[in-house]
Formats: structure tokens, sequence, C-alpha cells
């Protein structure tokens, strides 16, 4: 079905045409455009977002929305725009990396959280634009791949990707990375091993592949009761762990698809008195600050280089070099207590 806001910007343009208004000529304000137009603010936006990006109008803070292109930016304003989709804690460490080494080149950063919802992204990049800013990275919401089709801002993605648009983009092999807990899990005897992780992103998607295609190659049975996707959170780590305990026949061992979904199956087995990893064997994604403190084995997904090869492939694009499509990370398992030999 086609998305409402991609209908207003015929009728945007519609309305620009048949007024015959030139560059430099201010739109209506935007509560008179809705109002007029029989929309609400929300999708009025996102299609001005996409009339902006087009190269149709520009926008000037504080003072409204102007048809033709933005003034041609002169000088580099040093700021790199960060986009990411929630308050998470891989994310906290990739703004921390990410602000330690734009300072290395006297650049600073302009930080946007989407929430994971369209139109808060679309006023994001509206956003940087505003602010000039000289390159985004961003983690992109797969809804609004026009926007991005459309972006003149040098951008690089990563975390996830949207087939079908050159925007390079840096990931963490999450398919080889679930692939190397799998066959450690097995290799301490677990066969009942369950995935819970989150829904939608490419990271979940490839960490769950990864899950299945190593229990296919060792010819093991698919539990589809083992499967369980959702959100990265704390709350649906325990609300999953409720789900898992409550089948005749619970997992030995539960790979999560990040240190927040761990912790919060953690909660969920203490309150139960279920003993880790003596009864179930737990296993997270991403290295998060607190899982050292709490003992989790987890996959180390090294920030570091990764904030390394988004700032190279990035600087690469905004000084018109040839850059590689895609980039894939390796990680590394990281054992602690929370895993052992299965029981079984």
């Amino acid at each position: 079905m086609k998305k409402k806001y991609i209908d207003l910007t015929f009728k945007l343009k519609e309305f620009i045409r048949s007024r015959k208004m030139s560059d430099g000529e201010r739109l209506l304000p935007e509560k008179k455009l809705a109002e007029m137009l029989q929309v609400n603010h929300v999708t009025l936006r996102k299609a001005l977002a996409v009339l902006e990006t087009e190269g149709l109008i520009h926008k000037i803070a504080s003072k409204g929305n102007f048809i033709g292109k933005a003034p041609h930016k002169t000088a580099k304003t040093n700021l790199i725009g960060l986009l990411i989709p929630e308050k998470d804690p891989f994310f906290f460490d990739i703004l921390i990396a990410l602000e330690k080494h734009l300072s290395l080149f006297n650049c600073g950063l302009v930080l946007q959280v989407s929430q994971r919802i369209p139109a808060r992204e679309a006023e994001a990049l509206k956003y940087f634009i505003d602010q000039g800013v000289d390159g985004i990275i961003a983690v992109p919401n797969r809804e609004c791949a026009e926007l991005y089709r459309q972006l003149k801002t040098p951008t690089v993605f990563f975390d996830n990707m949207i087939d079908g648009i050159h925007i390079p983009y840096v990931l963490n092999d999450d398919f080889k990375a679930a692939e190397s807990v799998i066959e450690y899990l097995l290799s301490m005897g677990h066969r009942r091993i369950a995935y819970i992780g989150g829904q939608g992103d490419h990271s979940s998607t490839q960490r769950c592949r990864g899950y299945l295609a190593t229990l296919k190659k060792h010819k093991l049975p698919i539990n589809d009761n083992y499967i369980y996707s959702c959100e990265y959170s704390r709350e649906w780590g325990y609300s999953a762990g409720e789900k898992l305990l409550a089948l005749p026949e619970a997992p030995s061992a539960i790979f999560c698809g990040n240190d927040s979904i761990a912790s919060g199956l953690l909660r969920y087995l203490m309150t139960c008195g279920v003993k880790c990893p003596e009864q179930i064997s737990v296993i997270g994604c991403c290295n998060a600050p607190f899982s050292e403190d709490i003992g989790l084995s987890t996959v180390d997904q090294d920030t570091d280089n990764l904030v390394k090869m988004l700032w190279q492939t990035l600087q690469s694009i905004i000084n018109g070099m040839p850059t590689t499509p895609v980039v894939l990370m390796p990680s590394r398992l990281i054992i602690r207590r929370t895993t052992g030999a299965s029981i079984d």
C-alpha cells in the first residue's frame, strides 16, 4: 500500500506549480498547509522531507520552508550527524567511541534518536541538514528508504541496511557471531538451545539465521517454541524467560540477541530459583559495559574498530574517493560464568 505521505508529496508539488512559486519564496506555515491539505503535521513533515531531499524546497531554522535548494554550503562545519534507533548500551558505546574518535579530527557530533519511528527519523534527517552537517552515520529504518534515496549529504549505515540504496554500510558479522555461539554451546553438550532476539532489523535477522543454520548443519531439529523475537530490552528478556520455562521441556541453553535481553532473562531465572549455568546456560551479544559485572558470557563486537571503519568510509565519501559497499566486522566469544556444560 502506498504511504499517505508519498501521495501528499505530489499534492505539494502541484500546489507549488499551480501558484508558480519561484526559488526563495516561502511556503505557507506548516500549520496552515496541514489544515488546507487536511492532513496531520506528521504526514506533512514526512512529505516536506521528501521534497527537501529532492532539492525542491529547503528549510531555514525558525523561519520556515522555502522553494528551491538550500544555498550552497561553502565551508565545512566539522559536524557529523549520528542517528541511532534507541537508547541501548551498544549504541551508547558507539556514541562514546565516535565522540572520542572525532575529537582527533576536530569534529563535533550531532546526536538524534529515532525511537524506531519513521516520522522522528525524517525529522532527524531534516535537523542534520538544517545544522549543515558534513556527513551522517545512521542506523536506518527501512520505511525511510525514499528519504535516504534522495539524501544528498554523505552518509554511511551501520547495524542495519536498506536494499537497493547505494549507501555503504559497516556491519558486525552477526551471522558468524551466532554461528560461533551455537557451535560453542553444542561443544558443551547442549542440544535444546533457544534464541531470544529483537525483531525487524538486519542484526536480529542475521543472528537468527546463524542460529538456525548451525542447528541444521548439525542435523538438529528446529523447535519453533524455542524462538522468540520482539525487542532489545530487559523487560523482553524477562517475559521471554517466562515463556521458555513454561514449556514441557525447557531449553538447556539460551542465546540472547543482545546483553540487555540476557540481563532480563537472568533476572527471571534468579526470581524462579533456576541456577545459571547449572540448570540453564545463558549467552548474550555485544558485550555491554555491565556484562562483565554480572559475569555474562557474550559476543564481543569491537566498537573501536567499527567506529574507525565508519569514519574511514564516511571520509572517503566526503572526499569523493571509492568505498567498499559492504564491510563486515569480525567478533569474538567471551566466556564467563553464565555458560557451562549441559547436565542432560
